[in-house]
């Protein structure tokens, strides 16, 4: 499969407002929008992989990050507000949320995501480039073949609430497990 770009990922669930061109995306995102009702944003890749990406870390209650995604009711999701750090899978409908306080002291965070066959782990990066945080490490069911993975955009208050991501790196990993 050849290199992903900003380029290659395409709305699933479209924005009332945005500005996407070949090197970032500024979403508006509107209130009361859930993991999945709101803005997703997805490529496909059928092979390992180390994607990375930063992301605006919005205000409380309003969270952005990134996301595999098979189905409405098959996903994970892990993103970040100011003072909490939200982790969502949903197995067959079957959803476990968490909201765990974290606060990360900046207004943009970077993000891994690493697929090896099934399992796929999403980590933060420090600002100090050191090594990745992982935040979550899982496996979907009917992931081995491809994924859909991208960035997902909630928000829980009742105002719109712009988001922004930028600064993509895709590479293919040779490697035989996630490290």
């Amino acid at each position: 499969m050849r290199r992903i770009t900003m380029r290659d990922f395409r709305w699933l669930s479209v924005p009332k407002s945005y500005e996407k061109n070949h090197r970032e995306v500024l979403v508006h995102v509107d209130p009361c929008l859930t993991v999945i009702q709101g803005p997703l944003l997805l490529a496909v890749s059928d092979e390992s992989f180390s994607f990375d990406a930063t992301m605006s870390v919005p205000e409380s209650n309003t969270f952005c990050g990134l996301c595999v995604y098979h189905l409405d009711t098959t996903y994970t999701a892990v993103g970040l507000s100011q003072d909490t750090l939200q982790i969502q899978s949903s197995i067959g409908g079957f959803v476990n949320n968490s909201i765990i306080p974290y606060t990360i002291g900046s207004h943009e965070a970077r993000w891994r995501l690493k697929r090896h066959g099934s399992h796929m782990e999403i980590s933060l990066i420090p600002e100090d480039g050191n090594k990745p945080i992982p935040l979550s490490s899982f496996t979907l069911p009917a992931s081995e073949d491809s994924i859909s993975f991208g960035f997902y955009f909630c928000n829980h208050t009742q105002q719109r609430h712009a988001m922004r991501l930028h600064t993509i790196t895709y590479l293919k990993d040779s490697a035989d497990t996630i490290a």
